[in-house]
């Protein structure tokens, strides 16, 4: 049975899984990536794990009409990446559009190599476009995940639902992580079961909206009361199936069936989403 629950960076599970240590993040994405790959595995009927790593996700959402991909991590494991899609049984070049959930460099470094590639369109919010650009003149973005000659070809429109297919994705902009970080809010419903599902990705949860982060990171002090409030209100949504971008946020592979990869069931916890943002805001209302 899945043991969903948050975990440090460097903790180590009852059964031995090693959660990626901060000192290990290089060695994960350029030294020895091969030595982290993560195979994929169905987390719902129609959404796979595909990132190729152990720590920041990526989930391929099979719509009927066209893959969407969400996150490309890093240069260094885009080959892994696709393997992971491959492997799941998708061709990469069906990817129609790929939507990156906030501006941080293991989040979209590998977004113009599967986007040139694949001939698919990446989408990124217009607060962290904004700001991302911001950087990218200062020349002050970090290159720890790759290449930053990049830039989004198109914003998302937040007041309509993202329509392609059996999928209709709403989003809402959470600052804090980032200016622009966006939850994605949408139904998968099983084929053979008829059963429907109601999933939830907040993109960039984490500490960044304490106020000491915020001031080093030159963002505006407002953000840390609204990504409390918003994790509180959202956490009052029915979800069934949580997508966390980092999967030590959930302890997320405890969810996989080893004997069975694509048997997604280990991941419904209609409780999960409820414990996750509540723990965000707690933890973001103690470093003040």
């Amino acid at each position: 049975m899945a043991d969903f629950h948050y975990c440090p960076r460097g903790s180590v599970e009852p059964n031995g899984f090693v959660h990626l240590p901060q000192s290990e993040i290089k060695d994960c994405y350029w030294n020895r990536p091969w030595d982290y790959f993560m195979p994929p595995f169905r987390i719902a009927p129609h959404v796979w794990y595909v990132s190729g790593t152990t720590d920041v996700s990526s989930y391929l959402l099979d719509t009927g009409d066209g893959l969407i991909l969400i996150d490309c991590p890093s240069v260094g494991t885009t080959y892994l990446q696709l393997e992971s899609i491959r492997r799941a049984g998708f061709d990469p070049l069906d990817i129609k559009y790929i939507f990156i959930t906030h501006a941080h460099g293991d989040h979209y470094a590998g977004a113009r190599m599967i986007s040139e590639y694949t001939g698919a369109p990446c989408y990124m919010s217009k607060e962290d476009t904004e700001d991302y650009s911001k950087k990218l003149a200062e020349g002050t973005l970090g290159d720890m995940f790759g290449s930053h000659q990049w830039y989004p070809d198109r914003m998302y429109d937040i007041d309509k639902p993202f329509e392609l297919g059996r999928m209709s994705i709403k989003m809402r902009i959470c600052p804090g992580h980032t200016p622009g970080t966006v939850a994605y809010f949408f139904d998968d419903k099983d084929d053979e079961t008829g059963e429907v599902f109601h999933l939830a990705m907040h993109g960039g949860a984490g500490a960044t909206a304490g106020t000491e982060n915020l001031k080093r990171l030159g963002y505006p002090l407002w953000m840390h009361d609204k990504y409390i409030a918003d994790c509180e209100e959202m956490a009052e949504m029915d979800v069934d199936i949580v997508l966390a971008s980092h999967e030590n946020q959930t302890n997320l592979f405890s969810g996989i069936n080893e004997n069975d990869r694509s048997d997604y069931t280990g991941f419904i916890d209609r409780t999960l989403w409820k414990r996750f943002l509540l723990g965000q805001a707690e933890t973001v209302k103690n470093l003040g």
